[in-house]
């Protein structure tokens, strides 16, 4: 693995330690359905390289990374607390989105750890941090999991009305990225489903599918 043939010294650019720490992520996230224990160990090292360069950024990400991966693990109290450090790490060096990609990993296991309400109360916040920034991808992710709270808690006419809201406003719903659409679609069809609606259940799985 050239990731860990690369040495790290004085000498790396911050354009190739940029470069480590990406390909280490999306390793980690890409082990997640794979083995997350591999994805422990990318996370451990984005970590230990913000130490070795003394960058808050990189290690708030690995410690991200690593409450990601201690969700995968089913290890939920340690990995919601782990997320809870990486946003104040990220809040303390003025990294709003940063903060906010921890709601994401957070809002999914809220159940599990019995933080409902507080992550549903950031996750709010977050959703219109993305939306400033435009940043479309982060933002549906995050709706996708707020809508999965929501379902688990058999709430279904509130995912039923979030759907509506994003989409009678096309400013927004226009800008989600096609490969995330499925999931919302599939959301919304299963609530319809679970309320008996089932003309509309059918019409959102269909979306789903021909994505």
């Amino acid at each position: 693995d050239p990731i860990d043939a690369l040495k790290l010294d004085a000498s790396l650019s911050d354009d190739d330690i940029e470069t480590l720490v990406q390909r280490l992520k999306d390793e980690a996230d890409r082990h997640w359905y794979i083995d997350p224990n591999d994805s422990l160990q990318y996370a451990e090292k984005i970590i230990a390289i913000g130490h070795y360069y003394e960058n808050p950024s990189h290690i708030a990400l690995g410690m991200m990374s690593k409450g990601d991966a201690l969700r995968y693990l089913a290890q939920y109290d340690d990995a919601w607390d782990l997320l809870v450090r990486a946003g104040d790490l990220f809040l303390e060096i003025n990294d709003e989105v940063g903060w906010g990609r921890t709601c994401i990993g957070r809002l999914a296991m809220c159940i599990q750890v019995d933080k409902i309400e507080q992550a549903k109360t950031d996750a709010e916040k977050a959703l219109q941090i993305f939306l400033d920034r435009q940043d479309y991808d982060k933002y549906v992710r995050l709706l996708n999991n707020l809508l999965y709270v929501y379902l688990t808690l058999s709430d279904y006419y509130s995912t039923i009305h979030i759907y509506d809201d994003l989409n009678n406003d096309p400013t927004i719903f226009d800008r989600l990225p096609l490969a995330r659409l499925a999931a919302l679609y599939n959301n919304v069809g299963f609530a319809y489903f679970q309320i008996g609606q089932l003309e509309a259940s059918r019409h959102f799985y269909t979306l789903a599918l021909k994505i």
